[in-house]
């Protein structure tokens, strides 16, 4: 909710997320849902936590290890 409440007025905004672990993860499929946005970038030292990204959503933004 309060994503959505942040988000609305800013059509075509993009986001990152710096880390993903459980919270990150949460914060990764949240911003993902989101109308009017799009996740571009998920940046996290643990190349495991990076792959529990789902494979299709993977595939659509930017992975970063540095």
């Amino acid at each position: 909710m309060f994503f959505e409440i942040l988000f609305i007025d800013y059509p075509g905004f993009k986001t990152g997320v710096i880390g993903a672990g459980n919270m990150g993860l949460s914060h990764v499929y949240s911003v993902h849902e989101l109308p009017n946005s799009s996740l571009t970038a998920v940046c996290d030292i643990d190349q495991a936590k990076l792959d529990r990204i789902k494979p299709e959503l993977r595939d659509k933004i930017a992975l970063y290890r540095n």
